[in-house]
């Protein structure tokens, strides 16, 4: 009797181990792995460029890319001094990602640059003739106080400087221009009082074509863009 009242307790201890305890180490097995793994989905901000796919495994140190020609390719993490970066020697392959953005470069050849965020990469790729510069926009706090003259005009050395309500702040937007080759180059700086006895200052650039460089329609589908553009319409996408 006490043989089989024993054996019973050990199957009982054995029922209990696989359906109790094991499916929880399993699960929690499982959970950890999940953890280490995140899919990221990347819209160029090029224009007529498909999204890129790509699946980050920290515990790996891998990350598997899809998209701009390359289908679930394995590229492995490398030193890097900002953000994480990933490199596939094989076929000459980098991949650069520091927070919602990324870049893939081959060699010297950019080819992707985009974001997470897909409004902010749609308000960029639908220009055509536009072409933002240095994106993304810079921001720096400084602990000067906020003052804003009126004054001034794009192609001077300071450039001009105009007060504007914008949803429900104050900045002081200042703009320089400068001539090159073909185009004019337009920077841009937003400043606002930040809450912090100082301001922040966002600054970007864009590029404007000579329209006039084009045979119609070109002309004048460039000179609309350029017309009809507004760089208030990027402030939301500032970080």
């Amino acid at each position: 009797m006490k043989k089989i009242i024993y054996g019973l307790g050990i199957v009982v201890i054995l029922l209990f181990m696989y359906y109790g305890v094991l499916p929880r180490i399993k699960n929690n097995e499982h959970t950890t792995q999940q953890e280490h793994i995140k899919t990221a989905t990347f819209y160029s901000y090029t224009h007529n460029v498909f999204p890129l796919q790509v699946v980050f495994n920290n515990a790996s140190g891998t990350a598997i890319m899809t998209g701009v020609g390359f289908e679930n390719v394995e590229l492995s993490r490398a030193m890097s001094a900002s953000g994480a970066r990933y490199v596939d020697t094989n076929q000459q392959l980098e991949l650069w990602n520091k927070g919602d953005r990324v870049t893939v470069k081959r060699g010297e050849e950019t080819l992707f640059y985009g974001t997470t965020n897909e409004k902010e990469a749609v308000a960029l790729n639908t220009l055509q003739y536009v072409q933002a510069v240095d994106w993304p926009p810079l921001s720096v706090h400084s602990n000067d106080s906020y003052t804003c003259t009126n004054t001034g005009s794009e192609t001077s050395r300071t450039g001009i400087s105009e007060e504007r309500e914008i949803g429900s702040a104050t900045y002081c937007v200042k703009v320089v221009s400068e001539g090159a080759a073909g185009s004019v180059y337009r920077q841009y700086a937003y400043v606002s009082a930040d809450g912090k006895n100082g301001v922040t200052s966002v600054t970007f650039s864009f590029r404007f074509p000579q329209c006039t460089n084009y045979s119609e329609p070109e002309r004048s589908a460039c000179q609309a863009e350029e017309d009809a553009f507004n760089p208030d319409t990027f402030l939301p996408f500032v970080y």
